[in-house]
């Protein structure tokens, strides 16, 4: 059975996710208004496995840890 609370929080959850949704589309159609993206984008690697050598560099210069070390 719904309660006004958890009406409260379905349409809290709604406007939040609304929001983000808007927010990416206005990142895809607008790119220059976001000069992070930019720089990212800009800079993105070519190629086809272009996104795969970028990650995989990145994440062997991190130092992992693990709960068995």
């Amino acid at each position: 059975m719904m309660n006004g609370w958890t009406l409260f929080f379905i349409i809290i959850g709604l406007a939040a996710a609304t929001a983000q949704l808007f927010r990416l589309v206005d990142l895809i159609e607008y790119p220059q208004r976001h000069p992070v993206w930019m720089a990212v984008w800009e800079a993105r690697p070519q190629g086809r496995n272009g996104w795969k050598v970028f990650f995989s560099n990145l994440l062997e210069d991190v130092r992992w840890m693990f709960w068995r070390s």
